[in-house]
C-alpha cells in the first residue's frame, strides 16, 4: 500500500503542478488541461482514492471501528463539501493573471497539500 500511496501522490502533485503552469500561460491550452487533468484522475483512483479506506477499514480495534470510520467518512465528506464550495472563490484569490479562467494558483495551492501530504506520510510510515 505505501508505493501506491506514494507514486499516487507524486503523480497527483505533479499533474498539479502542471495544470498550474498550463493555466499560467496568456493563452490556455484546454487540451494540455485535459491531459493533464485525465493523468490527474488516474493517479488519484490508483492510491489516494482506495488506500486511506483499506488502511482506515483495518486500523482500529473491533470495538471502535464504527464509531472511528463514522468519523473518519463525515470527516472526508466534511473536507470534500469544503473543497467544492470554495474552489471558485480561491481559484479567483489565488490567481496570479487575476481572471476568471486563468486558476493557476488554486492548482498549485492543491499541489503543495499534496507535496505536505507527502512528506507527512512519508515520516510517519
Amino acid at each position: 500500500r505505501r508505493p501506491m500511496l506514494f507514486g499516487s501522490l507524486i503523480m497527483a502533485a505533479a499533474c498539479l503542478i502542471a495544470m498550474g503552469f498550463a493555466f499560467n500561460q496568456h493563452n490556455v491550452n484546454t487540451a494540455v488541461v485535459f491531459v493533464f487533468m485525465t493523468l490527474y484522475l488516474i493517479s488519484f483512483g490508483a492510491g489516494l482514492s482506495p488506500v486511506p479506506w483499506t488502511v482506515n477499514a483495518e486500523i482500529y480495534p473491533l470495538r471502535h471501528r464504527a464509531v472511528c470510520i463514522s468519523i473518519a467518512t463525515a470527516t472526508n465528506w466534511i473536507m470534500c463539501f469544503a473543497t467544492s464550495m470554495t474552489f471558485l472563490s480561491l481559484s479567483s484569490v489565488l490567481s496570479l493573471e487575476h481572471s476568471d479562467d486563468h486558476p493557476d494558483g488554486v492548482f498549485w495551492l492543491y499541489s503543495g497539500i499534496a507535496v505536505f501530504a507527502l512528506y507527512f506520510s512519508n515520516i510517519n510510515c
